[in-house]
């Protein structure tokens, strides 16, 4: 598979301060979002380069911006992988967000700890669908698993996980089991990939009003980004379309697709899902909202490892400068802000924010 190649390689020479009207505007474009795509596959396909099922593929997601790949995993292997989950949460492994309405809350990078998850994030007929979606070599980067409904409001993953060169980033969110109606389905909106993205200066968020709302570091999102994007869906008159998913189905959608979660109407329903996002290798990956560099966890996708405290340790504490430090790197991995105000030099280090902050504002110190 092709490897990314930027027209102009950058130097960071910061990795708190990354946004996108900073970067260079130099490509290359994801080739099913250039204008020549259409082009591009019919030539494909008349060479025997792409099959049918791609073509058909390709082409739907130059007009809608996802694509669905019914039952790509099977019942077995989605049972054992929740079954896994659920042991390692009855085993303190992992301490998912609090309660709500007696399901347990989500979880971030869950497969910092279960090998199966890493499994399905690597599964090759998957990787082979979005590397060829994105045209060149993709790698997992972060997972989020959760029991219910996540009732997110309706964003564009770009504003959270973005890429120099843009476009490359995809993700996939995975039916851990059959999706009701009723249990709050995730939402999207067709079609929206190809309105102009909205990062964080297009809503008007400086990175100092990020910075300087340390104890409640989305607020500038909640007030300026969630209503631009509600008022872009109402303008535009966007249609919605809801996922009523089979457990093993998989949604795969643009970097830049309008997508949220509904509000549940049954509390008693579960809604099973694993959220999987990728970028491509050899693109800068970085957070346009917090100008934070994104933490690459990709070494722990190249080996067959139970990520437990050893490895998981090892690397983790390489990777933020400090040696056997699980606790504190995870910490920092869930809490960007705490990471930027170290390095602004408000708190000497992680240990030092939770004690004073973070034990009161009910942030989870992983031991």
């Amino acid at each position: 598979m092709k490897i990314l190649e930027p027209d102009a390689p950058i130097k960071v020479k910061s990795s708190t301060n990354l946004r996108f009207e900073l970067m260079p505007k130099f490509g290359p474009t994801p080739w099913l979002d250039t204008k020549d795509a259409t082009v591009l596959i019919e030539g494909n396909f008349q060479n025997a380069m792409i099959i049918d099922e791609q073509k058909k593929i390709a082409k739907k997601w130059i007009t809608d911006g996802y694509s669905i790949i019914p039952k790509l995993f099977s019942d077995d292997q989605i049972d054992s992988t929740w079954e896994e989950y659920e042991k390692l949460i009855k085993d303190g492994i992992i301490e998912t967000e609090p309660e709500k309405h007696g399901f347990p809350g989500r979880y971030l990078n869950p497969h910092f700890y279960s090998s199966k998850i890493r499994k399905m994030m690597v599964d090759e007929k998957l990787i082979t669908y979005l590397s060829f979606i994105l045209g060149v070599k993709t790698n997992p980067f972060q997972s989020i698993i959760g029991h219910r409904a996540s009732e997110q409001k309706t964003h564009s993953d770009s504003i959270h996980m973005t890429t120099y060169p843009g476009g490359y980033m995809i993700a996939a969110w995975i039916a851990m089991e059959d999706i009701s109606a009723d249990s709050g389905p995730l939402v999207y909106y067709p079609g929206s990939h190809k309105l102009p993205y909205v990062y964080s200066s297009e809503a008007g968020i400086t990175l100092e009003e990020v910075k300087a709302n340390q104890d409640d570091l989305y607020k500038p999102y909640r007030q300026k980004y969630e209503p631009l994007i509600e008022e872009i869906i109402r303008e535009k008159k966007l249609s919605e379309k809801t996922f009523i998913a089979k457990k093993g189905d998989v949604l795969i959608w643009h970097a830049n697709l309008l997508h949220g979660g509904s509000m549940c109407k049954n509390f008693e329903l579960s809604r099973k899902a694993l959220v999987c996002h990728y970028f491509s290798e050899n693109c800068l990956k970085y957070h346009d909202y917090t100008g934070a560099m994104a933490n690459d966890f990709s070494s722990i996708f190249q080996e067959d490892l139970h990520a437990q405290k050893g490895f998981i340790s090892k690397y983790l504490g390489k990777l933020f400068g400090k040696e056997n430090s699980i606790s504190e790197a995870i910490y920092l991995s869930k809490y960007p802000d705490v990471k930027i105000s170290i390095e602004n030099g408000l708190f000497r280090d992680a240990k030092e924010h939770y004690n004073l902050h973070g034990k009161k504002e009910g942030r989870k110190w992983e031991l």
